[in-house]
């Protein structure tokens, strides 16, 4: 298993097994952080982590142990806390940079309460009862009637353009998601219809004006 015949170096690999296994929990919840950030568009924070973790903790602890124990034991002991120290320290900086309603998963606490997602088939009638849908919503929501009349037609407006420039196409899907921050609201629409240009369209144009 370890490819080591010999008696004491094979005892010796154990133990420094049986040590560095204790932290594989921490490890893990370090990569997972580091995929996480990375994902998030924090790759500045990411980078930190992965840092902080493959190379200065473990190198400055199997330094120190080494140089205190003298012995290859210091190897060992070294690894072994070097995961938990990256994870208090990368913890630490991210709770002193970022507030604490945010740590650890940086949500900003006003723009991930109201958000709402769709799924359907494009059709004449989907296209309505998505705008009365997105109508509902805006009517529990601080939004001005300025962006709420406007977004709503061009929520029903837009999903009929894709009908009109698929005529053959059957089934057509579509995902709408609504996301609203106190008076803004960002839409946000995909379809499996082909491609086209909507700032050639005149109801784009119009409405994109009504709403700025």
């Amino acid at each position: 298993m370890t490819g080591i015949s010999e008696e004491p170096l094979l005892s010796e690999r154990i133990v420094g097994l049986r040590i560095v296994s204790t932290t594989l929990v921490i490890h893990a919840i370090l990569v997972l952080l580091f995929i996480y950030y990375y994902l998030m568009d924090r790759q500045f924070l990411a980078f930190f982590i992965g840092l902080f973790r493959n190379l200065i903790s473990p190198l400055v602890l199997v330094v120190l142990l080494c140089v205190l124990i003298k012995s290859e034991l210091g190897i060992w002991i070294g690894l072994a806390p070097a995961p938990l120290l990256a994870l208090i320290v990368c913890a630490q900086t991210v709770y002193m940079r970022y507030s604490k309603e945010q740590f650890p998963f940086l949500l900003q606490p006003d723009k991930d309460q109201n958000i709402y997602i769709f799924d359907f088939i494009i059709s004449p009638e989907t296209c309505a009862e998505m705008a009365r849908t997105a109508d509902e919503i805006f009517s529990t929501l601080p939004v001005p009637a300025k962006v709420r009349m406007p977004a709503v037609i061009f929520i029903e407006d837009h999903l009929m353009l894709v009908v009109e420039k698929n005529p053959l196409k059957k089934d057509l899907l579509a995902e709408c998601t609504i996301i609203a921050a106190g008076s803004d609201v960002r839409l946000i629409i995909r379809d499996s219809g082909r491609l086209f240009d909507v700032l050639e369209e005149d109801i784009y144009r119009i409405l994109s004006g009504n709403m700025c």
